[in-house]
């Protein structure tokens, strides 16, 4: 299940995780919360819930590592790793656009918004609850904004709300 020499200790605290977060999939009081639904019906789990889970289940014995963040100009490119000491169980990556243009949070902060989808891939792959691999489904709807719109629409539509910087 877990590779490395990673037995017994871990591997009932992984179960007990993975058993909790399936039942955080089946509680409605969770939505929008601890997971969202996109359009196709779909449940995926919100980063920071992912995180709280192994941090409550695993402490630091399991560490999030940045294997590798390029920043290439026009876009960033982030490669995380989830680590028992030198033994990596997981890893995951994310590329995100550079928009400098004003009101436009995710190309303004486009290093922390494509950390925290390696992040979540690394998590997710690494618990495989739902489903083994976060796609793109999943991380166009892992904001936990608004299932209806992606997050790119979201942040348009908060613009205009936004004075501008003049």
């Amino acid at each position: 299940m877990l590779k490395g020499d990673v037995t017994g200790k871990l591997e009932c605290m992984y179960n007990c995780c993975r058993d909790e977060l399936n039942e955080l999939l089946e509680n409605k009081k969770e939505q929008n919360v601890s997971w969202v639904q996109g359009d196709n019906g779909k449940k995926y789990f919100t980063v920071p819930t992912l995180v709280k889970q192994l941090r409550k289940h695993f402490g630091f014995e399991l560490t999030l590592r940045a294997k590798k963040i390029d920043d290439m100009g026009d876009y960033v490119h982030v490669h995380y790793g989830l680590y028992y000491g030198d033994v990596e169980l997981s890893c995951g990556t994310s590329q995100k656009p550079r928009n400098l243009t004003a009101g436009d949070l995710v190309g303004t902060n486009a290093i922390e918004c494509a950390e925290t989808a390696a992040i979540g891939r690394t998590l997710k792959f690494f618990f495989g609850v739902n489903s083994d691999v976060a796609n793109d489904e999943e991380i166009k709807y892992s904001k936990g904004i608004n299932n209806k719109l992606t997050v790119i629409e979201t942040l348009e539509k908060r613009r205009e709300n936004v004075p501008s910087k003049n």
